[in-house]
């Protein structure tokens, strides 16, 4: 909506051609006298308001473009859209482990077993997937195993696992496997 403060309560545009016909509400002579606002020449042009073009020009700066892994090589210890991730990941991770020391549950997707955390030391005891589950209108399927589409929830639950690794109880470093 366009209006004239003046007068916003009366007359209300909401294209500027319409705001452009709406007629003024005060009268006043015409006056030759320039008003007393100047405008001053703007130090981004120099042709604007200058006669002498002497003003020395500066050439042009190259920039020196920098690839990522030197900048990776150079700043170790900067944060990148990757660590960030993970350090929220890694945050949320809580353990599964029971009370009795024994036994702990799964938190890898896909998985979900309670297993004994004495024999977790076989890199294939647990079968789980790597991508996220993916719901669509009816379909139920996981981002790694897109050819596994499945219309049942119980289903699309009892999908094996494309990876084998580890189980994951919150408490080991997984980040290897």
């Amino acid at each position: 909506m366009k209006a004239w403060s003046c007068c916003k309560d009366q007359h209300k545009a909401f294209d500027f051609e319409s705001f452009q016909l709406i007629k003024g509400c005060a009268r006043g002579k015409h006056s030759v006298v320039p008003q007393k606002i100047a405008i001053s020449a703007s130090p981004n042009n120099p042709a604007m308001g200058h006669t002498d073009m002497t003003l020395p020009v500066p050439p042009p700066t190259s920039t020196v473009l920098r690839s990522i892994a030197d900048f990776n090589t150079t700043n170790p210890n900067a944060v990148s859209a990757t660590t960030a991730a993970l350090n929220i990941i890694h945050a949320d991770r809580k353990s599964t482990r029971n009370s009795d020391g024994v036994t702990a549950k799964c938190q890898r997707r896909g998985c979900q077993k309670v297993f004994t955390i004495a024999d977790n030391n076989n890199s294939s005891v647990c079968s789980y997937h790597a991508g996220a589950p993916v719901f669509h209108d009816a379909i139920k399927l996981w981002s790694c195993c897109p050819d596994k589409k499945c219309y049942d929830f119980e289903e699309f639950l009892q999908v094996p696992g494309c990876r084998t690794g580890l189980h994951d109880d919150g408490v080991i470093d997984l980040s290897a496997s």
